[in-house]
């Protein structure tokens, strides 16, 4: 196939087609324009369809446990999809020679390999069940730059020298998610993750973002469900929570120990399950969309609170408790309290502000 030019040489349809991101349409032509000569990765041009079509993939049977560099430089002579798991072990430093793999169809593990440094896999797409990546001593940086989905769960945990974690392109999980006790991650960020677990509500089904005592940041704008709870505590240095686009939560909300985070604002409209808002560290609590909470509505412990709003808030399932927030006003809680129509169980105010 010819070399193509670069983006800003494409006929002006090609390069709209492209930036709006159609990843597996990159190459849109008008009538009279010539096509662009150049693909994705893991795409070919097609002169029929006048389409890149994603190539077949070379499937190799089974699992797959690497732990040489030449082991990894023979599975990819063999092809570009591991059916099975696929588990790196000891021995290997980096992931440099597997840059062939596309899909894996089982897990992925990465558990326990001292001495790797890097792990990254830039054309891996899917997998099918779980990728793992936990206990590896001297990993630096984990990158994802073409994952889009998984069938199972994300774990990235107890990787006490993680630095970076790069998956700008993932969209689902099809279980959990747990970013937990990486104690060097500068940030949270996945710009493009809309959902975390199937589409029945399941309380395993959790996004936990946990002790992460590095990171400032926690980005994820373009997440709209949850299948089961919101967990985001103990990330002691995160100034930013951006959920920007939060409609349901399955089972539940619980925030707390977050110590450099002073304001929360929560787009979320439904959960299904409980709320906690418990030893945070915000003067406010924002709910601007919440509607309905199906269990129990807590907010407890939280020194530094003086305001908290959810003006659409109708309907609590169980109990609302308010108690022991020294700085919130029975003015601003009679405000909150008075707006909700219907509460399930008992509500119990204590321990609060004065008037």
């Amino acid at each position: 196939m010819p070399r193509a030019a670069p983006l800003d040489r494409w006929p002006r349809a090609a390069q709209s087609c492209f930036l709006a991101g159609l990843t597996a349409l990159i190459g849109c032509v008008s009538e009279g324009e010539e096509p662009p000569l150049i693909c994705a990765d893991g795409f070919v041009w097609d002169d029929t369809s006048e389409f890149c079509l994603e190539q077949a993939l070379v499937p190799i049977e089974g699992d797959v446990l690497v732990s040489t560099e030449q082991a990894m430089h023979a599975l990819c002579a063999q092809g570009d999809a591991v059916t099975g798991d696929l588990v790196i072990a000891p021995g290997v430093v980096d992931l440099d020679p597997l840059d062939c793999v596309r899909e894996v169809g089982g897990s992925i593990v990465i558990e326990d390999v001292p001495g790797l440094t890097s792990a990254s896999l830039p054309r891996l797409r899917r997998v099918g069940k779980d990728l793992r990546v936990q206990v590896d001593p001297d990993l630096l940086e984990l990158r994802l730059p073409a994952l889009e989905s998984t069938g199972g769960a994300v774990v990235v945990q107890y990787d006490p020298r993680l630095e970076v974690l790069e998956a700008p392109v993932l969209a689902s999980t099809g279980a959990f998610l747990s970013i937990y006790s990486n104690a060097a991650l500068q940030e949270v960020s996945l710009p493009t993750l809309a959902t975390v677990g199937p589409v029945d509500r399941s309380a395993n089904q959790v996004l936990y973002v946990r002790l992460n005592n590095a990171a400032t940041r926690i980005s994820m704008p373009e997440l709209t469900r949850v299948s089961g709870v919101l967990k985001l505590s103990s990330n002691d240095s995160v100034t930013e929570l951006d959920l920007g686009r939060l409609e349901t939560l399955g089972m539940g909300m619980y925030l707390s120990y977050n110590r450099q985070l002073r304001s929360l604002t929560i787009p979320v409209a439904e959960v299904g399950g409980f709320v906690y808002f418990d030893h945070t560290s915000a003067t406010s609590i924002d709910l601007p969309r919440l509607e309905s909470v199906g269990a129990s509505f807590n907010v407890i412990f939280n020194e530094d609170l003086t305001a908290i709003s959810a003006p659409s808030l109708s309907r609590i399932g169980d109990a609302l408790i308010i108690a022991d927030n020294p700085n919130l006003s029975q003015v601003v809680i009679d405000a909150f309290v008075g707006g909700i129509e219907e509460v399930g169980g008992p509500t119990r105010v204590e321990g609060n502000g004065a008037r």
